[in-house]
């Protein structure tokens, strides 16, 4: 590496993020870290390493550095916690969704040990791009291989021991708000309420879905998904929650920026996409539980919303005006 790239290494891992990733992986720093990290890369790859792409990840843990031959290569940094037979267990559906031509990224070594932590390490193609979060055939690309990563995993005999999602509750929309600004969130709480008992019955498949379906997670070259970013973030949830979510974030522009919400003309185009991969019609009441799940999914947004901008005063585009123009108590009515 040159000296301006370790400048610019140097630059980007301070802070915060450079702690907690030295915690999980036991170096002493981070020189030794990425001197350590680019011994296993040459081993492995024979490949001349250019520079530091990228940092991103809730937890700023995933890494993306460019080869000499032109392609991306994206390390994923797993704490201690993560135990080798569930990385292992994510790759193994990794394949799975590669022999379903669900596109994703090439993995190039199986959960390695990192100091204390563990990595793997997938290959990306050069030139691909984030999805564009209203643009038709994007919308549909995402729904597309959402429900393909559904359908892959419901073929697997039994289910990895991976974490559930939490169903909510109430409590979120008062408990996370003082009490002296309560009122500016009270109409959340009202609208929230009425969802919870649709949210509270159990309906549809349990599959492993990613957290996160955002296009700030994914990337596509050639109109085919090239990377997902969230696949450490599998977690074992009702189909139905997964997808309320992911329809609810189509309209982000990071992780962390919700930017504007999709409109019910793009949902309806993702929700029509998805359920035509998946092959079978939902129920009237799988129908009624993603109207609820995909309504929450948009108040939790606004609530976040809410604390940071009190005052409202970018209410415009945002998914709290996007909730109150629509009829109470759905975002987007589906019967």
């Amino acid at each position: 590496m040159s000296n301006q790239v370790w400048i610019t290494l140097q630059n980007q891992l301070k802070g915060q993020l450079p702690l907690h990733l030295l915690e999980w992986t036991g170096f002493v720093d981070f020189q030794q870290l990425l001197r350590e990290l680019q011994a296993l890369l040459h081993q492995t790859l024979a490949t001349e390493i250019d520079t530091l792409l990228f940092i991103e990840g809730e937890q700023k843990q995933v890494w993306g550095f460019k080869m000499a031959q032109s392609n991306d290569l994206v390390v994923h940094f797993y704490p201690p916690e993560r135990s080798k037979e569930t990385l292992t267990t994510l790759l193994q559906i990794q394949k799975l969704a590669h022999a379903q031509k669900f596109q994703a990224p090439q993995t190039l070594l199986p959960p390695h040990a990192f100091g204390q932590c563990r990595i793997s390490i997938e290959l990306c193609l050069l030139g691909s791009r984030k999805p564009h979060p209203h643009q038709s055939g994007d919308i549909q690309l995402m729904a597309q291989t959402l429900a393909r990563l559904h359908q892959v995993t419901c073929t697997l005999h039994a289910l990895p021991a991976l974490p559930h999602m939490q169903i909510p509750c109430q409590a979120l929309f008062s408990k996370a708000v003082p009490k002296e600004r309560r009122s500016e969130t009270e109409w959340l709480g009202v609208l929230t309420h009425t969802l919870l008992r649709r949210l509270r019955q159990e309906t549809g498949r349990q599959v492993l879905s990613p957290m996160y379906w955002t296009p700030s997670q994914l990337q596509i070259k050639q109109q085919e998904l090239a990377a997902v970013y969230s696949w450490s973030k599998l977690t074992l949830q009702p189909e139905l929650w997964a997808l309320g979510r992911a329809m609810a974030s189509l309209g982000f522009l990071s992780q962390t920026e919700p930017g504007q919400p999709a409109s019910t003309i793009e949902m309806q185009r993702f929700l029509a996409t998805f359920c035509e991969v998946r092959g079978v019609p939902f129920l009237t009441s799988e129908l009624r539980y993603l109207e609820a799940s995909l309504t929450w999914a948009m108040a939790e947004i606004a609530l976040k919303e809410q604390q940071s901008d009190p005052h409202n005063r970018h209410w415009e585009g945002s998914y709290r005006e996007a909730l109150t123009k629509h009829a109470h108590p759905y975002y987007l009515s589906l019967l």
